[in-house]
């Protein structure tokens, strides 16, 4: 299966989120560049950024000076594409106006037992794709519960093909009535193993979720990482700023390279794609101190 979405993040994005993540104000920033103010202002503003400004900036960011640079020049092209392996589905849905969410479902190919993974606006596509697919519903686990991903949980957990099935999130932040899950906890879904890890940042009880069992190894990270990027965290606030990024790296990239990670928002990656092109984690970037 071929999935194909634009990536979540510009780079004035990923600049702004380590603005945010740093607590740092744009004339903070030019101070510490050593980029008049003005000058400053205007490379923000403009679509493409300077080779001479991008590594001033990711300096002081903490950013990958190369990969920043290279974010700002991307085109979508066919190395873009994504082949998911028999047992993964995606299910996008728009919210936001030109924005989009993406929901996954992830299947034990043998005995059609299957597990859903956020929900998405709708879960029209989702759940009749499961039923073509002659699947059975065990779980529908979330990943946080900001709404553009839980929207929809009800009417995945109260369809005929979920009537054995379980819904779970993170026990932090979980007002749906599902059950909590704190931290690490182990579920099979036929010959597959999920297990939970505690990613907070975006939100203070974040969840991705680690499969194995099909041919490649999976990562559902919600809005924790995405191609390009991570996901923001409240501003000012550099303490979680500092911890998504040191759980990220722990957490998530010290998985095995050909993993795929199916974020919540953009095109599914992989773990080698993002230690090598994220501007967050890639060659010069830092943990924050």
């Amino acid at each position: 299966m071929l999935t194909f979405l634009p990536l979540e993040d510009t780079w004035h994005d990923v600049v702004g989120k380590a603005m945010r993540g740093f607590g740092l104000t744009t004339t903070q920033v030019a101070l510490r560049a050593g980029i008049p103010l003005a000058q400053l202002e205007s490379v923000l503003a403009a679509d493409t950024l300077s080779p001479k400004v991008a590594p001033q900036l990711a300096h002081v960011l903490g950013l990958d000076a190369t990969t920043l640079f290279a974010l700002a020049q991307y085109h979508p092209s066919q190395h873009d594409v994504t082949i998911l392996p028999h047992g993964v589905a995606v299910f996008t849905t728009p919210f936001a106006d030109d924005m989009t969410v993406n929901a996954y479902v992830v299947w034990d190919p043998q005995t059609r037992e299957a597990a859903t993974f956020d929900s998405g606006t709708s879960a029209d596509a989702l759940l009749a794709f499961v039923r073509e697919q002659g699947l059975t519903l065990r779980f529908a686990f979330i990943t946080h519960t900001h709404w553009d991903h839980v929207l929809a949980v009800r009417e995945i957990l109260n369809a005929p093909e979920a009537q054995t099935a379980k819904g779970f999130g993170p026990g932090v932040e979980n007002p749906l009535g599902l059950q909590p899950i704190a931290g690490s906890a182990g579920f099979c879904l036929g010959g597959l193993t999920i297990r939970t890890l505690a990613t907070p940042g975006h939100t203070p009880g974040g969840l991705s979720y680690h499969i194995e069992g099909l041919s490649q190894p999976l990562l559902v990270v919600g809005d924790a990482l995405f191609a390009g990027s991570m996901g923001g965290v409240p501003f000012s606030q550099h303490e979680a700023y500092r911890q998504a990024h040191q759980t990220i790296r722990g957490q998530l990239l010290s998985k095995s390279p050909e993993t795929l990670i199916l974020p919540g928002h953009g095109p599914v990656t992989t773990v080698a794609r993002e230690c090598q092109h994220n501007p967050f984690f890639a060659g010069q970037a830092s943990v924050p101190s």
